[in-house]
């Protein structure tokens, strides 16, 4: 009787095993387009002069990263713009006035990959990058 019970446990022990790791691979493969095909744009917003940063799955081809920055309430504004990819950190600045939006372009060292991107507006006001991938 004992053996029975064993061989009943082994078997519902490898059926749930195998639920599991199809529902996973499910999973996996459902969230991987949408991670590659909605994140070729966005917004950073600051409230102050804190750095704020965002990541994401940069889809194949990228080559650059786009920020149109601007907003807060002083007449002469700098922002600091920055990539990173495959541990590299890429920097460029833009300085605008009150009204006029600013592109900062940054380079990415790769694509088809996660990478991370860092807004900062010189504004105690803080401020906005909108930004965007460039192919």
């Amino acid at each position: 009787m004992k053996t029975r019970q064993k061989q009943m446990s082994n078997f519902l022990q490898k059926e749930v095993q195998g639920r599991i790791t199809k529902k996973v691979e499910k999973l996996n493969q459902n969230q991987l387009p949408k991670q590659r095909g909605e994140r070729s744009s966005g917004l950073l917003t600051s409230i102050d002069q804190q750095m704020v940063s965002d990541a994401f799955f940069c889809p194949n081809g990228a080559k650059a990263v786009r920020f149109t920055c601007g907003g807060g309430a002083v007449a002469w504004q700098n922002y600091i713009c920055k990539t990173k990819s495959q541990n590299t950190i890429k920097i460029n600045t833009g300085s605008g006035g009150l009204a006029v939006p600013v592109t900062v372009d940054v380079p990415l060292m790769a694509s088809n990959e996660w990478v991370e991107i860092f807004f900062q507006p010189s504004d105690p006001n803080g401020g906005y990058a909108n930004w965007q991938l460039i192919f």
